[in-house]
């Protein structure tokens, strides 16, 4: 049976094992951490989940720049939290880069104005302007406080208008979430300045989209472990010998995590998981069934309580619903007239 498993990840394995190992350890911890990765394109094209669709938008994004000089686009990207957003952004800058581009990428902070912030790129010519987390003024509008979307808004006009006769002096690539996008698009200010002369490329995936990457990603994560221990024989064989026990497991969990996360949560909970299966890797060769079930048991519990808040139950008491968060026990917490298979 792992020989199976193995012929899914073999062609993988063979091409991470020539990545240097402080990078794969430096890709697992960036991935544990949910931060984008900051390597040489390449590489990132070659780890990263779902890469084809991420390259194939990159390229549409880069052809529509470039067929306008590089000046006078406006740019959304837009997904949902742990869609990607701001690795694609990454991305872009590393591209924008090796096409020549003079490119930069800012990161909207609540604790620091627009304004200033933006204030030293004002005086560049023939920039590509990378913006990420505009969803933090998100909240200012809502509150009708429009002093930093205003100015954020005049400063993308005035950089892709031009303005008495003067060419733009570059583009703005704005990285949004639905939400934000749809709250611009509704105000009617920045809709008609920003949202209406915007070209929008989505990163969002379909229920069918998540599985297939959930799976990719497993694939990928498994052959990152088998080359991380490319000089250590005995454990990269350990993980070969149990790929009939550890793939189906982690292909279980994998599927879970499609139906509730996006992809960086995703990437993020096979990575943890298999950091942990690693680390009882010894206890699982001489297990039997029974063992074997409870340390799988054992490991899954510790993942769902580390979601529970993101867990949403409900549990019908008599003639009232109310909400609940999974509480995992040995004995049931018993509930009167709760109507439910699981432990309360």
């Amino acid at each position: 049976m792992s020989s199976d498993y193995w012929e899914e990840i073999k062609s993988l394995y063979g091409r991470f094992r020539k990545l240097e190992n402080s990078t794969i350890r430096s890709i697992f911890e960036f991935w544990s951490d949910r931060r984008p990765l900051e390597l040489k394109l390449n590489i990132m094209q070659e780890i990263l989940v779902d890469s084809k669709r991420l390259k194939e938008t990159m390229e549409s994004i880069i052809k529509y720049l470039s067929e306008r000089d590089w000046r006078g686009a406006i740019i959304s990207v837009v997904g949902e939290y742990g869609s990607g957003k701001t690795q694609f952004g990454h991305i872009l800058l590393r591209k924008l880069r090796e096409e020549e581009v003079f490119s930069k990428m800012v990161t909207i902070s609540p604790l620091r104005d627009v304004r200033e912030l933006l204030a030293e790129y004002l005086s560049y010519e023939h920039i590509v302007l990378i913006i990420d987390e505009i969803d933090q003024l998100l909240g200012d509008l809502e509150r009708g406080e429009r002093r930093n979307i205003e100015y954020l808004a005049d400063l993308i006009r005035g950089m892709t208008e031009g303005s008495y006769g003067n060419p733009p002096k570059g583009s703005v690539i704005m990285l949004l979430s639905k939400r934000a996008s749809d709250a611009m698009k509704r105000d009617r200010a920045l809709g008609s300045r920003l949202m209406d002369r915007s070209r929008e490329f989505s990163l969002s995936m379909s229920d069918d989209e998540r599985e297939r990457a959930s799976k990719e990603a497993l694939r990928k994560i498994i052959s990152l472990w088998m080359a991380y221990f490319e000089q250590d024989d005995d454990m990269r064989y350990a993980i070969k010998r149990s790929l009939d026990k550890i793939y189906p497991f982690m292909e279980r969990f994998a599927s879970e995590l499609s139906r509730t996360k996006e992809i960086g949560g995703i990437v993020k909970g096979l990575t943890d998981l298999s950091s942990d299966i690693i680390n009882n890797l010894g206890r699982f060769e001489g297990m039997g069934k029974i063992e074997e079930g409870k340390l799988a048991e054992d490991l899954l519990k510790k993942f769902l309580l580390s979601e529970a808040k993101n867990i949403k139950l409900e549990v019908r008491i008599g003639d009232v619903t109310k909400n609940y968060i999974a509480i995992f026990s040995d004995e049931p917490l018993s509930v009167p007239g709760a109507r439910t298979d699981a432990h309360f």
